[in-house]
């Protein structure tokens, strides 16, 4: 699916931005299913009584069919409809043959303006915390990776924002080093939480008693792929920084792929800032009005490469903890998001080659005489 598939998606606007939605929906319990999750879902699945959950989620869909619901409480019933659905198909039921699974969720994608299955907010931004919370096992690692996306999907959110302002701030102002600055302190939890998440949660743990419920399945003829680090907000950050006129063609297909996963207002800022200057390459392009300022201009790319090493102490984790998991899969094994961990390489390296273009022109800035 391309940017301008998800056009036609996005013609009807939601009034509420994606943090504010999430909170809403991790609230929203339409179906009652409440107690359900508590109390009976995880011993289901550890125990792998397809047919009982077969038969519970039939009753949802039912339910789910003749219930008038707004965007928000769709999005819960996606949410719920996911975690039924991931469950049954990771123990190897064929989903086409639950009764209306992909016709009730072709019709919440419409309600949505989302992909017709769950993604990576289902699972963290939109699931409720504490005893409400949605969860495929008991096992506390779970609960932490749970814990630790949901944490940085907010923070990325907060950057995202910042970013979006760094665009129209003057790039020799303290104003703009501000900004940058706080993206960075802001980055920091990504940092530890990478760490903690590498230090806590075992590669076989999660290869082999997490990662299996996130497998795509097809609805309506399409592959979709579960909830996964791809569809995280990271992909703006990286984009709104250095991605929006990337010539590169493995990172186009990355973006290409993964940005329809995101909720619409994410997706609009993809769309509207496609093809336009990156962040970095706006510093670049207008060198020549801030030589009589170069001070300023030097504390600006300072604070730029500074994120930049705050992003690189995540990407660099990041990927040794794909390489890890990848090492106990099976061979030519993917991720939740269809890849393997040589895309994660390719964006450490893009961020690498970034901080150098940065570092080689503050060395012209130095060289500048006023």
């Amino acid at each position: 699916m391309s940017y301008n598939n998800v056009k036609d998606m996005s013609d009807n606007k939601l009034t509420l931005p994606s943090n504010v939605c999430d909170y809403l929906v991790s609230h929203l319990d339409p179906l009652e299913l409440d107690d359900f999750f508590e109390n009976e879902f995880c011993e289901l699945n550890e125990q792998q009584d397809t047919t009982k959950m077969k038969d519970k989620l039939e009753k949802i869909l039912e339910k789910s069919s003749q219930t008038q619901s707004n965007t928000y409480e769709g999005m819960a019933i996606t949410r719920d409809i996911g975690f039924i659905a991931s469950a049954l198909n990771r123990h190897g039921v064929d989903i086409h043959n639950i009764t209306n699974l992909e016709s009730e969720l072709l019709r919440l994608s419409e309600l949505t303006l989302e992909l017709p299955r769950d993604n990576v907010n289902s699972y963290t931004t939109r699931n409720p915390k504490g005893k409400r919370q949605r969860t495929f096992t008991n096992y506390p690692e779970e609960r932490l990776f749970i814990h630790s996306v949901r944490e940085s999907m907010n923070c990325l959110y907060t950057i995202s924002n910042k970013l979006q302002l760094l665009k129209e701030t003057d790039i020799c102002s303290s104003d703009y080093v501000r900004l940058v600055n706080n993206c960075s302190e802001q980055f920091n939890f990504m940092v530890n939480s990478i760490v903690q998440v590498k230090k806590e949660i075992s590669p076989e743990r999660f290869s082999f008693d997490l990662q299996p419920y996130f497998s795509p399945f097809v609805i309506g003829g399409k592959l979709y792929h579960g909830p996964g680090g791809t569809q995280m907000l990271m992909i703006i950050v990286e984009f709104l920084l250095y991605g929006s006129s990337l010539d590169d063609k493995e990172y186009q297909d990355y973006l290409d792929n993964n940005f329809v996963y995101l909720p619409y207002d994410h997706r609009e800022i993809v769309i509207s800032n496609k093809n336009k200057p990156s962040i970095i390459d706006l510093i670049l392009l207008k060198e020549s009005t801030y030589i009589e300022r170069k001070e300023r201009l030097y504390d600006s790319l300072n604070s730029l490469e500074k994120f930049l090493n705050r992003i690189i102490a995540f990407r660099s984790p990041h990927t040794q903890l794909a390489k890890d998991n990848m090492k106990v899969r099976p061979p030519k094994s993917l991720g939740s998001g269809g890849y393997n961990a040589s895309i994660l390489e390719t964006l450490l390296e893009i961020t690498l080659e970034k901080k150098r273009t940065i570092k080689e022109f503050k060395k012209t800035v130095e060289l500048v005489n006023v």
